[in-house]
């Protein structure tokens, strides 16, 4: 594959801390293009058919990205805000949106089991929902393969915000019937 990188940066950490980003020159773009990665702990390997990406001392925008790995499709787009202060100075918030696509997302694949064997649940503790992000993920995926099941159709959004996971007018198709729902984590 190619990748395409043109990054300047010059300037001090303190003018990021103080987010005094006209103190601070960072900016560029990224393009794969064609790119393939593979490796013994990831044998499946991805396909990244084009990732853009652009960003300044503010923030990071995903102009675009259509990737694919095993039977998984993915097109995104979407920016993070204040990246460079969240990374070296704590207590900063982190903002972001990302809008997710996909024909086929198979997390059988994607977490080493098949649709058939089950997936092993004893070890399994609630994760703890980070704190200093505030991220909104819209999906609308056609269909989704975990363990036994067929989510098709599923469109909505999952709010990461205040140490909360809320998932808000998240819908999808499975076992002959619509299955809606809300909540907060």
């Amino acid at each position: 594959g190619v990748m395409n990188a043109n990054v300047t940066a010059r300037g001090r950490l303190s003018a990021i801390e103080n987010r005094e980003f006209e103190k601070f020159n960072a900016s560029g773009s990224i393009l794969l293009s064609d790119f393939n990665y593979a490796s013994n702990e990831f044998k499946q390997g991805v396909n990244i058919k084009i990732a853009e990406l652009i960003f300044n001392p503010k923030n990071l925008t995903l102009n675009q990205l259509n990737m694919k790995t095993g039977k998984t499709d993915i097109q995104a787009t979407g920016w993070l805000d204040n990246l460079f202060t969240y990374m070296f100075k704590e207590n900063e918030l982190l903002k972001g949106t990302l809008d997710l696509r996909s024909n086929v997302i198979d997390l059988n694949e994607m977490m080493g089991t098949s649709s058939s064997g089950g997936t092993d649940s004893s070890a399994a503790e609630a994760a703890e929902v980070p704190a200093n992000i505030d991220f909104l993920i819209t999906a609308n995926v056609n269909t989704i393969y975990y363990d036994d099941l067929i989510l098709e159709k599923l469109k909505g959004n999952v709010a990461i915000r205040e140490q909360s996971l809320g998932i808000n007018d998240v819908s999808f198709n499975m076992l002959e019937g619509t299955i809606s729902m809300d909540g907060l984590y």
